[in-house]
């Protein structure tokens, strides 16, 4: 059920399950994923705002509040 709602986004051969999925699909995937007790994380993508983080930390992910899409990977 939920790689077929999502399949577009899927990733083969890559550390991210889904990758470049649109920020408004956030809180149907969460609830998805959630039903299926799965252990997941995200990374927000988008631009990285001038936010007093360090360079390191704007390389990795953006904020979640000027996120435009998301991925996903395994939490292990």
């Amino acid at each position: 059920m939920i790689t077929h709602h999502f399949s577009k986004y899927e990733v083969p051969n890559r550390a991210a399950i889904f990758t470049n999925i649109p920020i408004d699909q956030l809180n149907t995937f969460k609830n998805m994923f959630n039903c299926a007790k799965l252990d997941w994380k995200i990374r927000y993508r988008g631009p990285r705002k001038d936010d007093g983080r360090t360079s390191i930390s704007k390389q990795t992910t953006c904020l979640k509040k000027f996120a435009k899409s998301f991925s996903v990977y395994n939490n292990y």
